[in-house]
């Protein structure tokens, strides 16, 4: 039997923000993603920062900090169960420790945020079991893998800021700015690692979503090209008959037919 109680993805930016457990009653995970937050765990203090991964276990003291002005991101869960104890007794697991984020073990934690807030949250509990025994099985690899000394907890966090942000105003020093790096280093570092340009995948975010838009809304092909942040519908059309060798008009009647 395994409990989530809760899981989620915090952001924290501008202001105080404070937590504080002096006993928590499950086994709490804590992964930071992004920015950095003052974490007391029991009577050590540490300054969290990308790749940061903390393992808390029933009755450890936690608290945590992140000051005015500070940016911080993180992914939580606090679970228990047979299984999760008998796991955590298998092996010793830190505090705190250093690992890689890796593109597969963050889609893993966003999987269990989604399921945990579905409307059928007891008819999938199975689901959500295999996911965090999954996720536990996971993290030990990752922990007994180390942080890489790379940049690739950057270009997870530029990637994931392209895709939030691809159909607004997406500028390169805005990437750049939240994975603290020069436009000019961010802009090597995302097209060595993942083989084009930081437009070039905010476009394939935006066309990703002008075809949702054309499969399941019945917006025009204008407001489409609005929506999806291409600014103009003559933009939109270059680019997408340059992708797919059509029109969005003649995508969008082949869907129609």
């Amino acid at each position: 039997m395994i409990n989530i109680y809760y899981s989620g993805y915090a952001y924290h930016a501008h202001r105080d923000f404070f937590l504080k457990q002096p006993c928590i009653p499950t086994y709490l995970f804590r992964l930071q993603t992004s920015g950095q937050a003052t974490v007391m765990i029991n009577d050590d203090t540490l300054i969290a920062t990308p790749g940061t991964l903390i393992l808390l276990k029933p009755g450890d003291y936690y608290e945590l900090l992140i000051h005015e002005h500070t940016t911080s991101c993180d992914y939580y869960l606090a679970c228990s169960g047979d299984w999760i104890d008998h796991w955590w007794q298998k092996s010793p697991k830190p505090q705190a420790c250093a690992i890689e984020l890796d593109d597969n073990l963050l889609h893993l934690w966003r999987q269990i945020l989604v399921e945990s807030h579905q409307d059928d949250f007891y008819q999938q509990d199975e689901l959500r079991h295999h996911l965090l025994i999954t996720l536990c099985l996971s993290l030990e690899r990752a922990m007994q893998r180390g942080a890489k000394p790379s940049y690739h907890h950057h270009i997870v966090q530029m990637t994931r800021f392209i895709e939030e942000h691809a159909t607004s105003d997406l500028t390169l020093e805005a990437v750049a700015k939240v994975a603290h790096l020069s436009p000019s280093r961010a802009a090597h570092l995302f097209k060595a690692q993942r083989g084009k340009t930081i437009i070039e995948y905010a476009i394939d975010v935006r066309l990703t979503c002008a075809i949702d838009q054309m499969k399941y809304t019945n917006m025009t092909l204008e407001q489409i090209a609005i929506h999806c942040g291409f600014g103009s519908y003559p933009h939109f059309y270059r680019l997408f008959k340059k992708r797919y060798a059509r029109s969005p008009g003649d995508y969008r009647t082949t869907l129609e037919s």
